[in-house]
Order: C-alpha cells, then structure tokens, then sequence
C-alpha cells in the first residue's frame, strides 16, 4: 500500500544528527540514508536495512527512522512501524505526529479492506489486514467485531467470543457486536442467552430487522415458553 508523502521528508535535513555523532558517523548514518532513497522502488526490504544501517551509525538520526517506520508501513511491518514512532514521540520530535496520523489512514484502508474480505470469504486477508490495524489502533471496535466474526465461522467460538465482548466494552453503543454475540449461543442451543443479546441490539438499533430475526428464530427453542410474534411481526415490518 501506498503511504501518502511516504518520501516527503527524505530531502529535508538530512544533517539532523545528534550533536555528539562524530563526523564519521554522520557522514555513514548520511550515505546509508542515500542507499535507502535509492532502494526505496525497486527493494523495500533493502530499503528498510538501509535506513536501519544509518539509524545504527547514528541513533538521532530521525529523518532516517522516520522513513524506516513509512517503509515498515508500506510492507505491512506493522510493529517495527510502531517502534519507530514510538521512538520519535519519546524524542518529542514533530515526525511523530505525522507519522500517527498516516498510520489511522492505513487503519481505516485495512478495516475497509478486511469488511470486503469478509464478504469474500477471504478469511486470511481479513486477519492480515486486521493484524496491522491492531497494532496501529488497539481500541479499534470494528476489527475485534470483523475478527469475532472469522473465529466463529471457522468454528472457534471462545475466540469469537472474546473479540465480541472486547468490541463492546470498546464501544457499548454499536449493536454489531451484540448481535454477532447472540448467534453464538443460538448456534450451541442457548436459547435464552441468544434472545438476552438479540434484544440488547434492538434496544441498541431498534430499526435493524437482524434483531428481531435473531430474536424470533431463538423463542422455539425454549421450549414450553411461547414464540414471539411480536419480535417476527416487527421484523417483517422492517423489511426482515
């Protein structure tokens, strides 16, 4: 993936190294820096051991770590990424702002990518995707909530149900989560706890039809306790 001004500070500054590197060192951090400008088409991994070479010869070097953490970006080394930017914010150096903000675009660019995976049936691309968002944004709701919903198609519900319980303590409004929730014991036979979720979501967003689906399809199951039809009737109104 492209990072927008991923190359924009590479010809600024590139003196900008720590007061006490010799000039050796700086003069080495500067032409590993060069080699990492070069690499940057056609070799991002050499890129990235270029610019990790310069950040060696001189660890104030942030230009170069700037530029490591885009290229980490790029390739999806979502955690080296980070290290770099929390490098840079413990430096109190103004790269890191902007590199914090690139990383929520890339966020969002995964997120979007993993819904349409998801849909796919991709499921390997949903967690890669999802991976890097987590280490960018690890209160992201929606991805514990698209991530929930691979574990529990690929039949690993404790999985599934951790990630949707982390979605809704992360945000209590979305009904999603709740509802993805109560398929799980709708699917084991828990009937009651599946209609508790299902009518926590329609409390959350009465005009989503799910709610009531849900609700519905889990009253028959309770055996002597009667349908509801009120829940189907409602549903139906609504377009389920």
């Amino acid at each position: 993936m492209r990072i927008p001004g991923a190359r924009a500070l590479l010809f600024i500054a590139l003196v900008l190294c720590a007061p006490l590197a010799s000039a050796a060192d700086t003069a080495q951090a500067q032409e590993w820096a060069r080699r990492g400008h070069t690499l940057w088409k056609v070799d991002k991994a050499k890129a990235i051991d270029a610019f990790t070479r310069a950040i060696e010869a001189d660890p104030a070097f942030h230009v170069a770590r700037y530029n490591r953490a885009l290229l980490c970006m790029e390739t999806d080394r979502a955690e080296e990424a980070m290290r770099d930017l929390q490098a840079l914010e413990k430096a109190g150096r103004p790269e890191a702002a902007k590199l914090r903000g690139l990383m929520m675009m890339v966020v969002g660019a995964h997120t979007s990518i993993a819904e349409g995976a998801l849909e796919d049936e991709d499921y390997a691309l949903v967690l890669a995707k999802l991976r890097v968002v987590l280490v960018y944004d690890p209160s992201h709701a929606d991805a514990y909530t698209v991530r929930g919903a691979v574990h529990a198609r690929q039949g690993r519900a404790k999985d599934a149900l951790a990630d949707y319980e982390r979605a809704m303590q992360l945000d209590p409004k979305s009904p999603e989560p709740v509802f993805n929730r109560g398929l799980l014991p709708l699917r084991q036979g828990e009937h009651a706890q599946a209609i508790q979720d299902f009518t926590r979501a329609i409390e959350l967003e009465p005009q989503e039809p799910s709610g009531y689906r849900g609700r519905a399809e889990a009253y028959p199951g309770l055996g002597a306790r009667p349908p509801a039809p009120r829940a189907g009737r409602q549903a139906a109104r609504l377009g389920g």
